[in-house]
């Protein structure tokens, strides 16, 4: 009964301190992915590339018009730190599609200022910096 109510206890405090967390990430565009400078162990800068084990689904079930991931499997991805994307430059006004595209550049710093959010009502806890790491 004492473990229950340990337990128990951990849980709720554990909710009481959740939180969102903004600024913290490195976008792998190829992977569709997205990796947290706060909580990856894997995540590393190898010169001016990004690399990280991520998951990726490789099967999915098509049922009712929604795919969902029924498989997947921890792959190697990279980034370079400076690439491009495409960004929408027009907008259909009745309809809200993108009408024109262009291309920009995207650099991604390995210094990230990280904001932490409440999860409970969205206020702003803390604020930090952390660097992604050098790969060994």
């Amino acid at each position: 009964m004492k473990k229950l109510m340990i337990i128990a206890s951990f849980l709720m405090s554990a909710s009481a301190f959740a939180a969102t967390y903004a600024g913290d990430k490195i976008e792998f565009q190829a992977d569709s992915a997205f990796v947290s400078a706060v909580f990856s162990k894997s995540l590393c800068l190898d010169g001016d590339t990004y690399k990280a084990v991520i998951t990726k689904c490789t099967q999915w079930k098509n049922q009712h018009g929604e795919s969902t991931c029924v498989a997947s499997a921890k792959v190697a991805a990279s980034q370079p730190a400076a690439s491009t994307r495409e960004i929408c430059t027009a907008r259909d006004g009745r309809e809200g599609n993108c009408t024109a595209w262009a291309t920009v550049p995207y650099v991604q710093s390995p210094v990230k200022n990280v904001q932490v959010y409440s999860a409970n009502d969205g206020n702003l806890i803390k604020e930090f910096t952390v660097t992604v790491p050098s790969c060994n």
